[in-house]
């Protein structure tokens, strides 16, 4: 298990997927309290939250394409 986090972590998928909910929690925060959410926010949350999910198309792209390089069994 602990050997599986750091594999995670060195990959920076647990960092990728921090961030993008850090920054989604900041938006829902301002917006329940009523606050304006500013413009470099909503640019930075579309921008994490593109790359979070492109870099997951691009993974899963790879592995059915490349079955040799993905073990099922880990």
């Amino acid at each position: 298990m602990r050997a599986k986090l750091l594999d995670l972590f060195a990959k920076s998928v647990i960092m990728q997927g921090l961030l993008t909910l850090a920054v989604a929690a900041t938006l829902l925060y301002l917006i329940i309290i009523g606050r304006e959410v500013p413009d470099q926010l909503w640019n930075a949350f579309w921008t994490i939250l593109g790359f979070f999910f492109g870099s997951k198309v691009t993974a899963s792209t790879f592995q059915s394409r490349n079955p040799e390089y993905y073990d099922a069994t880990k």
